[in-house]
């Protein structure tokens, strides 16, 4: 059945999810969603800008590195800081962590948060502020 279908994915990966847009503009989702597989190292370029000028040709963009890597038996998840003038129609990020059959801990810029466990499909669920600068997770 579909429901309980297998799907494989490399180590490391990190997948953008979001609604379905039938045209370019349309009112985005004020949570960016990140489907990350630990494991492996991994990198997204993340790119937006308004979707109807020229705009991005004099810096009206919005330019973002995301990285996950392991580090020892922690996985490591940088958003790196934003490079261009473009504003976000994103309020914040939502990390989807797989492979998690245990409650992680959680470390945020050096700093301990709580993290949302859904045992049941192996998920850490992690919500971030989106800010300009960077953003550094651990997770043990």
């Amino acid at each position: 059945p579909l429901d309980t279908m297998p799907v494989f994915v490399r180590a490391g990966t990190i997948l953008p999810f979001g609604p379905v847009q039938q045209y370019v503009g349309e009112v985005s989702e004020p949570v960016q969603v990140l489907h990350i597989w630990p494991g492996g190292t991994g990198v997204l370029e993340w790119y937006e800008d308004d979707g109807l000028t020229n705009d991005y040709q004099t810096g009206h963009y919005q330019r973002r590195r995301i990285e996950t890597k392991p580090v020892g038996e922690q996985t490591e998840i940088i958003i790196g800081a934003s490079e261009g003038e473009f504003s976000s129609p994103h309020q914040a990020w939502r990390i989807m962590l797989h492979q998690q059959e245990k409650k992680p801990k959680l470390l945020i810029n050096g700093r301990r948060f709580d993290v949302h466990h859904e045992a049941d499909w192996g998920l850490a669920i992690i919500d971030l502020p989106v800010v300009a600068g960077e953003i550094k997770v651990r997770v043990r």
